[in-house]
């Protein structure tokens, strides 16, 4: 049966030369054009029928990307859903995470952040349907002083 080679292995034979420890930089750089013409080609490819696909769905999907992107947090999510699956570590979390984490849970626009206050006992506001604009704004502007 055929040995299976790792991505680094190949990597290694292809590229390292390993009799004279050398990096084949140009042979390395010759691929990665190749690579980078032939991802272009494809863009240029699916660039029609993506803007015929667009079409099709109308103003309607952008506004509803535009929504989703609005009221959920996709790095507060990937956060919690870590901290969900590695109990360990979110037990570890420091005072000042566990206030960030009440915030997400409140503002109620990431995965998990009620049930991992819940399994913490930390108490949290549950999220209103329709949160003030400006706290929800303030939150996620990085020039906006976070004190918790």
């Amino acid at each position: 049966m055929p040995k299976m080679l790792s991505t680094g292995t190949l990597l290694l034979n292809n590229y390292f030369d390993s009799p004279n420890f050398r990096f084949k930089r140009s042979l390395a750089d010759q691929e990665y054009k190749a690579l980078q013409c032939k991802s272009l080609e494809l863009d240029q490819l699916a660039k029609d029928v993506y803007s015929d696909i667009k079409r099709e769905l109308g103003n309607e999907w952008n506004d509803l990307q535009w929504y989703d992107a609005l009221h959920f947090d996709k790095m507060g999510s990937a956060i919690c859903d870590v901290l969900f699956y590695n109990v360990g570590t979110l037990r570890n979390i420091n005072e000042k995470q566990q206030k960030r984490l009440i915030k997400l849970a409140e503002l109620g626009f990431t995965n998990y952040a009620d049930q991992l206050c819940t399994s913490l006992g930390l108490p949290f506001d549950h999220p209103k349907e329709f949160q003030d604009p400006a706290v929800v704004e303030a939150f996620f502007n990085p020039s906006v002083r976070q004190d918790g």
